[in-house]
């Protein structure tokens, strides 16, 4: 067995000693090198998450000048509003001339841009609709046609309509008899609807085409 003297304890200690604290100081310096890994990798991270959102936010803005910077160039598309909206393919629809008003060298109408050979076309429904409201208080406070029957006949004649089913179907839309003294004016709006679906079919425009300026002016 072997004994040890008092110098030799103390060296084996000392040695005892230094080998711990090079253990300390390696354990330690491995943990600080982690810990600094660690921090660069989670700064790498930040950096790329960061060279991420930038690259996403110029590529935004290059698509976004791109677009502005070609607009110029692109042919437009037609959209709904920038189309005309059609009411119907009849001949009086397709001629916003729902009345069939017939074309004169005597008259020219507001919104008149030219004829199919026997009816006038106009430039949108709400012309079309106006003439032939006009028409018709001229065909009252001009011509003192004061009955339905009356005004159809003079409006279309015997002889290019079956007027007396004309007039029957139209005072059955309106709601007076045929010979039935009326003012135009207060039954106009019923007297165009009904004309307009009696040449047409159908009566296809919106309740707004038929008050106010359109027809009372």
């Amino acid at each position: 067995m072997f004994k040890f003297n008092y110098l030799d304890r103390i060296l084996i200690a000392l040695l005892i000693s230094v080998f711990i604290a090079n253990s300390v100081h390696n354990y330690v310096t491995l943990t600080n090198f982690r810990k600094s890994k660690n921090i660069q990798i989670e700064e790498l991270h930040h950096k790329i998450e960061f060279l991420s959102t930038a690259l996403g936010s110029m590529a935004s803005e290059n698509a976004i000048m791109k677009q502005k910077l070609e607009a110029p160039y692109q042919k437009k598309e037609n959209t709904s509003q920038d189309k005309k909206e059609t009411y119907g393919d009849t001949r009086g629809l397709r001629n916003n001339n729902p009345c069939n008003l017939k074309s004169s060298k005597n008259t020219k109408w507001d919104g008149q841009i030219g004829s199919d050979g026997k009816f006038i076309i106009f430039e949108s429904p709400e012309y079309g609709i106006r003439a032939c409201a006009k028409n018709l208080k001229n065909y009252q406070h001009k011509n003192g046609l004061d009955t339905l029957r009356s005004m159809v006949y003079r409006m279309g004649p015997p002889h290019e309509n079956d007027t007396k089913k004309y007039v029957r179907n139209l005072s059955n839309i309106v709601g007076v008899s045929p010979d039935e003294k009326i003012n135009v004016l207060k039954h106009l709006p019923e007297i165009i609807k009904g004309i307009i679906f009696l040449e047409n079919g159908k009566m296809p425009y919106p309740e707004k085409m038929f008050i106010g300026y359109t027809i009372f002016n």
